[in-house]
């Protein structure tokens, strides 16, 4: 079989909004994100869905009959009348991304054909058209180079966050194509904190364990702040400035398995109804500083939302011309890195996958984020990132 390899990276943030288009974005990066908890579940976590989701589909538009629905069922693309509308959303997502002079929001698509064959011209004109993407022609026999290249692409447009993706193992003669989706943000808390308030506070593991970690404070914060007792939890968004991206922290009463409890129960109906409780508030906040870095294989965790026939029988025929053997996807892989401080926040996030060729609690006046919590950053139009800090 010749194998297919799919790569996303990114930083970004996004809320939610009644719109079908940006629900159902909302659908598969919280579904997503669940997923992803029950694999690595004592873990930190940051994963960027909607990179995910981009990557992946520049593959659905190339796919035919039932792999195609299957993708368009996982992907929570229903709602579209075909590939081609799907493709002219993604479009309209990357072309309104947010740029502002303290704040960036930046997107970008790229396919690497090997040399032995042709990418349809049809296809090419949907990546380009939609998805920005050009296509580059390499050769994967000679895997090192290929694997230079593409890893070199990937921390330019990362700037410098996601460094070697793809193994050059990974890499054979076989690999027919590789797709790439990057996204990176990068911007500045409305209220930033002054590093000399920051100093070692408690951060409570689970109620049997607690670690000194660096705290941020700021008093006199202007942010939207909400309780939600149906859910046991406090909501806050934290905005950053020129930019309506914003971090929204979900924060669990329950020290003990209140974050997987949580993320169990998210939807976008729960999310709008948190949403809609938040209120302006003013408040003293303490926030930890954190860093994360994630990497995982995401072929088990998209079978478990459904997403089978793609690594096995897979229908492809709309994406490339030359190959001996049908094509399917061998490896799709995620990385995503996100640091916190006192001056603002910045991530990235990088994913591939590969097709082969088959062969045969509440506060009044004080936020205290001193306990495991979740984390989105987001805007109207999609979940870019989201992930869970659980310890230090």
């Amino acid at each position: 079989m010749t194998k297919i390899v799919v790569l996303l990276l990114g930083f970004l943030l996004a809320q939610l909004s009644s719109s079908l288009d940006r629900q159902g974005r909302a659908e598969f990066a919280l579904n997503f994100f669940k997923t992803i908890t029950t694999y690595q579940p004592n873990e930190n976590i940051i994963v960027s869905p909607a990179s995910v989701q981009t990557c992946l589909a520049m593959t659905y538009v190339g796919a035919a009959n039932q792999t195609a629905a299957e993708m368009r069922r996982v992907l929570s693309l229903e709602r579209f009348a075909n590939q081609e509308a799907a493709a002219a959303d993604f479009g309209e997502l990357i072309q309104t991304a947010v740029k502002a002079p303290q704040s960036k929001l930046e997107m970008a698509n790229r396919i690497y054909v090997d040399r032995r064959l042709q990418i349809i011209p049809s296809y090419q004109a949907l990546l380009s058209r939609y998805f920005q993407s050009s296509a580059v022609t390499v050769d994967f026999a000679r895997n090192v180079e290929a694997a230079q290249s593409i890893n070199a692409w990937v921390e330019s447009e990362t700037h410098g966050k996601i460094k070697n993706l793809i193994d050059p193992a990974v890499l054979t003669p076989d690999t027919a194509v590789v797709l790439t989706n990057a996204i990176y943000f990068k911007a500045e808390w409305l209220y930033p904190f002054d590093p000399s308030y920051t100093v070692p506070r408690d951060f409570n593991v689970n109620s049997a364990q607690r670690v000194k970690v660096p705290m941020m404070f700021r008093t006199d914060v202007d942010i939207r702040y909400a309780a939600v007792p149906n859910l046991d939890l406090v909501a806050a968004e934290l905005p950053y400035q020129n930019t309506a991206l914003r971090m929204l922290i979900l924060l669990p009463n329950q020290l003990d398995g209140g974050v997987a409890r949580l993320e169990q129960t998210l939807s976008v109906n729960t999310l709008q109804q948190m949403r809609g409780l938040l209120k302006a508030t003013t408040l003293d906040l303490v926030l930890p500083k954190f860093k994360i870095e994630f990497d995982l294989s995401l072929v088990e965790p998209l079978k478990t939302m459904g997403l089978n026939l793609l690594f096995s029988d897979a229908e492809l025929p709309n994406m490339v011309t030359g190959a001996n053997n049908p094509l399917f996807v061998s490896e799709v892989k995620h990385k995503a890195f996100i640091s916190v401080d006192e001056k603002g926040s910045e991530a990235s996030g990088a994913t591939y996958s590969q097709i082969l060729e088959r062969s045969g609690r509440f506060f009044q006046t004080k936020l205290t984020i001193d306990r495991p919590f979740v984390f989105l950053i987001l805007d109207d139009n999609a979940i870019y990132f989201t992930g869970h800090v659980l310890k230090f």
